[in-house]
């Protein structure tokens, strides 16, 4: 005999946060209605996938990467580095519902709680793993692009604000997967969790990528500035160095 297992009716966190916090969301269809508290957005991590590329390709841009294909390269992976953040979300809140301490079946069995351990530990491994290879493209052009500084004695190098600022840079996208991997160690190793504590915890996590948003943005800023600069600088050289010009 075979028996198939029904999902008591329990509204998901996301759901629950649109719900409590716009009374009128069930009445029509909202294009756009994000709640923090409300679990995963994909218009959220679609917004982080359109502008991160950018941001890498901008910072391997400061370090003389000029191959379109590596560039085009390092954005693809990136973008797609960020969608899997979106993925691992949904897996998190599948385990918040699974956990939620209204339940009375008791479905997170061992076996579940394998698959979707396995599953998380296959997108974070993924993510850790895209990530290096796009900052090792990044450090690795970096250390050629100096070496080849000292060959060919050339008296002007590369600032070292401009690379504290992309070390900086590094810090900051790093610290995205670790929010997220935090999330999911404490996603995996409480009992339960009550809708207030889910939202919460939706909240916090949301505050944090906003922060570190921001705070890569504004740095990214000041990177691009001190690279004019650079460049500004590096080409009045080159011409004080011209024969007939004075330096």
């Amino acid at each position: 005999m075979m028996y198939k297992y029904i999902t008591p009716d329990i509204p998901s966190q996301q759901e629950q946060g649109k719900i409590q916090n716009n009374p009128n969301s069930q009445s029509g269809f909202d294009w756009y209605d994000y709640v923090p508290s409300s679990g995963p957005d994909f218009w959220r991590w679609l917004e982080y996938a359109l502008t991160s590329p950018l941001q890498i390709i901008i910072i391997a841009s400061s370090f003389y990467v000029r191959d379109e294909h590596t560039l085009l390269a390092l954005g693809c992976v990136q973008g797609a580095l960020v969608l899997l953040g979106y993925t691992l979300e949904t897996q998190i809140e599948t385990i918040y519902t699974y956990k939620d301490n209204r339940r009375t079946d008791h479905s997170w069995t061992p076996q579940r709680k394998s698959v979707h351990v396995a599953k998380m530990m296959l997108l974070l491994t993924s993510v850790y793993l895209f990530h290096a290879v796009v900052w090792y493209i990044v450090f690795q052009n970096y250390i050629s692009l100096q070496k080849a500084t000292v060959d060919c004695y050339n008296p002007v190098s590369m600032p070292g604000a401009i690379i504290y600022l992309v070390i900086a840079e590094c810090v900051l996208f790093t610290l995205f997967g670790l929010v997220q991997t935090v999330q999911i160690i404490c996603a995996l190793c409480a009992q339960e969790f009550s809708p207030q504590t889910t939202r919460d915890i939706w909240t916090t996590v949301s505050a944090w990528y906003s922060i570190l948003s921001v705070v890569a943005k504004l740095i990214l800023e000041f990177l691009f500035l001190n690279l004019i600069n650079f460049e500004s600088q590096r080409q009045n050289n080159q011409i004080s160095s011209l024969p007939g010009r004075s330096s």
